[in-house]
């Protein structure tokens, strides 16, 4: 991991320094971005907050953080802006532009939730707490529940998770990319997770009373984004 992590350092050295010799670095907005985190890979967990680095000498003082939420469906909207484009008419734009947060224009209004999504997993995220709901089918719900028979027997790991496909890794046990190890409360159907005291998701508040309108509310809202989108999910969006 450390050689990868050099080589990464390189090559964006590499890359800021034929900008510069250029003479197109002041002129060129960079964006250091990564597709998951390492822990919770294939799943709505940790992996989904992600790191963004973006430099532009004209606006971004180096060094300044932005805690606001956003997320990768936000840079299309974010670069039109810049270019001062209109974004063409048969364009579905989910995103908004980052701009006025870069700009520090303390009037524009922030996004209050995402939406997260991978395969069966659907997760609603805001700047204190996130919901995670899994829905598979019920052939899928059968196939789980027969290897929580057959494991409870042999004491093995389970290795089916919320996709339905087994664990590929024929030398590992568990689900794939550990989250079942990483994250103690995979294996549950709904959970809860207060990202200000719990920022690694090990503890699953769902049925904590306190927490019952926050739940709620969450629930909502991810029923909101579902119904802008095609498919079904749950009870959360049955048609």
């Amino acid at each position: 991991r450390n050689a990868l992590a050099t080589q990464m350092d390189e090559s964006v050295g590499a890359i800021l320094s034929k900008l510069a010799k250029s003479g197109l670095l002041e002129n060129t907005i960079f964006i250091f971005a990564s597709d998951h985190q390492s822990r919770g890979k294939f799943t709505c967990y940790e992996a989904s907050r992600v790191p963004f680095i973006m430099r532009w000498s004209e606006i971004i003082e180096p060094g300044s953080r932005i805690s606001d939420l956003f997320a990768n469906v936000d840079i299309p909207a974010t670069l039109i802006e810049i270019a001062g484009g209109q974004p063409p008419e048969n364009m579905v734009q989910d995103g908004i532009s980052m701009l006025p947060a870069l700009t520090q224009d303390s009037g524009y209004k922030k996004r209050s939730s995402v939406y997260l999504e991978c395969n069966n997993i659907r997760a609603v995220v805001t700047d204190r707490f996130k919901y995670i709901a899994n829905r598979p089918s019920a052939e899928i719900l059968e196939d789980m529940a027969a290897e929580v028979e057959a494991t409870g027997q042999t004491g093995k790991l389970r290795q089916i998770g919320w996709s339905g496909r087994k664990n590929w890794h024929v030398d590992e046990e568990g689900v794939v990319y550990s989250a079942d190890r990483d994250f103690p409360h995979y294996f549950d159907a709904d959970q809860l997770y207060d990202l200000q005291s719990d920022p690694f998701e090990q503890h699953n508040i769902i049925d904590d009373p306190k927490m019952a309108q926050v739940a709620a509310s969450l629930k909502i809202k991810l029923g909101e984004y579902l119904n802008t989108l095609p498919h079904t999910f749950g009870e959360f969006k049955s048609e």
